[in-house]
Formats: C-alpha cells, structure tokens, sequence
C-alpha cells in the first residue's frame, strides 16, 4: 500500500521544497519506520540541500535494508565523491551499474572520478558508456552537462586538463568595429575587450548605423587593420587572450566565430542540426549578474570547415572582408546579414571556422520572429538551394553560472571534454 506522508515527501522533493520534505520524512522515521524508500529518499532531500554528510549517512542506514539496490548505491557514491571520497564513490558507483546494467548516472560518474585522476583512457570509456559521445543522444548530453556544472560548482577541474593548449602565432593588427548607440553597453564590451586582451588595436565605433551591414561597410572602408573584428555592443568577451585566439584562427581561416554550421540550411544556425552545429558562447552580462552558459556541440580548437556563423562575433582578414562586403541592400536591418556573409565567403572558396578558444556572452537570445521573419524570406529568396524548414533537431545545452569566471571554467571542461573525446592522450 501506498504511504500517502511519503508520497508528500517525494513531492516535496521534486519541487524543490527540500524543508518540507525533510520535517516529514523525520516524522515518518520517528515513528521508527526504516524502510529503504524512506531512507533512500531523506538521503537524497540531505544531498538536494548540500548536507552530505547526513546525505551519505542515510544512505548507508538505506542500504542495510535493502544490500543489492542499484539506485541507493548510486545515491551513496554521488554523496561521497561530493565529500572527496574518490576511492568509495568508484567502488559503490561500480557496484551500482552492476546491478543496473546499462544505467547512464553511474556511468558519468565514473567518467568525472576518472577524469580527476588523470585516467584519460578509462574516462573516455565511462562518456562513451552514458552517452555524453552520441550528438543525437539529447538526456545524455544534458545530463552531461548539468553534472560537469555541478563540478564546476564545487570549484573542481575534471576535464580541463585536455583541452588544447595550441603555440603561439604571429597575430595580425586588428580593427574592432561596433555599431551602439547605448553608451553604457558600448562601455562594457569595449571595457571587456580590453580586459581579455590589452594589445593595441584601432577602434571604429558607428553611431548612426541604418543597418548593421550598411554600417560595416562604412567601416571595412576606413579600417586599416590586417584583421577585423565586428562585434556586437551587448556582447563581452569572457576568455582571455582575445586577438592572440583569433589571429590563430585566422592562421588557418579567413573568417572565424564562436559558433555555426558546417552544413548551412537555412536563415538561422540551428536549422541545420545538432550534428552539424559547432561551438559555444553565453548568455547574459556583468549587469545582468548571470551567465547562461550554452554550447552547441562538444568543440575544441580552431574547427574549419564552416558554411554558416552566428554573427555576435566574427573576425575576418581585412582582405576577404573588402573582397565581399556586406549585402546591406538586402539586409537593410539587423538580421541575417551574418549568415549571408559567410555563406557567401564559404561558397567562394573562403576558409570559415569556429574559434572555440573564444568564448563571450551575448545579452540577447536574438529571436526567430517579427523583422526576423521579413529578413528570413530575403534570405532564401537570394539562396533558393537552401532549404525553407529545418532539417534536423536542435538543441542548446545550458548551465547557469553567478560569474563570468565559472562560465569560462565551464568553457574550459568542455573543450576538454570534445578533445578527451576525440582521442586526446
């Protein structure tokens, strides 16, 4: 029969309300019924509010009553490697997909424990064994990505470790061109800028754009940098490094971005599918106080090959940027005018890449509506060979972060991630 008190807990649980749940689950093993559910869940009410001590001790109370349950085993080693008990949480993480064969949870687990010893080879297997390697595999990719915040949370490095670590190169002069009439916004990207990368560089800021192809195009003719970098105003650069990350990029691409599509199908990046979808970048700002960290695919390095890039950011050789310009007679707004740049300079023989070093939140989440619409059909009007609907799914992984440094610490555990992945010793 159903205990009715219990099922209040779990739902208290599952909402949120970890106070609740607990003053009823005490009143419940008050009353002296040590039921493994019970236990099981006050277990897993003391981890949701971070007491793992009193998590890990009800657990094991748990298991007493009921040795062979996979489910509180797990439960058991999450709590302990939240405590630093690397060794028990491997045993009781093992023991537990023992006995739920094929259970993902364990698996990941695993993955982190490995990953922070430096186990590369036994880590890559636990990703391959949850998921986190299948781009379809949507759960197991949020999965993934909620448990590796968590780490980051609590302030550990798992994966960081291998990510790419690429030498230094010779970087070109650079222009930066913003377009902003909102000086405060116009402050905190130039302010950002600054503070990732302190190298000289010319400044270009257009005030009264019409549109921003229209605007870029007035600049590209006055700029005198080997590089340019057009950006948003309510953009801010969170990595360090900025110009000396996009003159590598540049030393092997001519226009480069921090996210888009090999396979371009349409108006917007996401039409074309999570398989195709490369890079990263967060949403949010300083004054927002938050950053929402999403990343399309698992990317690392300098990844050529692109047909489409979001246009938050982009850096193109001064040359190929003078060579074809910006549509603004099409895109006499602020829409698409990115995607038709460097489709255009993809379909020419360019060389598009995402710089995923690179990482930067955008305060808008752009939409797919109202003057999008208008400039959509522009765009497929002037390219009939793309298609007019999406399609593939999409997805954005995303982790919220109260601080820019824990949204590039994310960055930096999922470039490692991608190359750890991808066979990195």
């Amino acid at each position: 029969m159903a205990d009715p008190a219990l099922g209040e807990a779990l739902a208290a649980h599952r909402s949120g309300d970890a106070d609740r749940a607990q003053r009823i689950l005490e009143g419940i093993l008050a009353a002296g019924r040590e039921d493994a559910r019970t236990l099981h869940l006050a277990g897993e009410v003391s981890a949701q509010a971070g007491r793992w001590h009193e998590a890990c001790g009800y657990l094991e109370r748990a298991l007493r009553v009921a040795t062979d349950a996979g489910e509180i085993r797990f439960s058991l080693a999450r709590a302990q490697w939240r405590l630093g008990l690397a060794d028990p949480a491997r045993g009781n993480a093992t023991l537990a997909r023992a006995r739920l064969p094929g259970y993902a949870p364990a698996s990941l687990l695993l993955a982190i424990i490995e990953a922070s010893a430096g186990n590369a080879s036994a880590a890559a297997r636990e990703l391959e064994a949850c998921g986190a390697s299948r781009v379809a595999d949507f759960p197991a990719r949020d999965m993934t990505v909620r448990a590796i915040a968590a780490e980051v949370d609590a302030g550990r490095a798992v994966f960081a470790r291998w990510r790419s670590r690429p030498a230094p190169v010779p970087s070109p002069s650079f222009t930066v061109i913003i377009c902003s009439i909102d000086e405060a916004k116009l402050a905190r990207a130039r302010a950002s800028i600054v503070a990732s990368d302190p190298t000289p560089v010319e400044w270009i800021v257009i005030r009264d754009a019409r549109s921003l192809a229209e605007a870029y195009n007035r600049a590209i003719a006055r700029a005198t940098g080997e590089a340019l970098l057009f950006m948003h105003d309510d953009v801010e650069v969170l990595s360090p490094g900025l110009f000396e990350a996009l003159g590598r990029a540049l030393a092997v691409a001519d226009v480069a971005g921090v996210a888009g599509t090999c396979r371009l199908a349409g108006p917007t990046v996401g039409w074309s599918g999570q398989e195709e979808a490369r890079g990263a970048l967060a949403h949010g700002s300083s004054a927002a106080g938050h950053y929402d960290y999403s990343v399309l695919n698992w990317t690392d390095g300098t990844v050529e090959g692109m047909q489409g890039l979001d246009g938050c950011l982009l850096a193109s050789r001064a040359g190929v940027a003078r060579a074809l310009g910006f549509d603004d007679r099409t895109y006499d707004g602020f829409h698409c005018y990115d995607l038709d740049f460097t489709y255009r300079a993809s379909r020419s023989g360019a060389r598009v890449a995402v710089a995923s070093e690179v990482l930067v939140a955008h305060a808008s989440r752009g939409s797919v509506a109202g003057s999008w619409e208008a400039y959509a059909r522009r765009f497929l009007g002037k390219f009939p060979e793309l298609a007019g609907t999406p399609t593939r799914q999409s997805h954005f992984y995303a982790a919220r972060f109260a601080s820019a440094e824990r949204a590039l610490a994310m960055h930096r555990e999922m470039q490692g991630l991608a190359r750890l992945l991808a066979g990195a010793p």
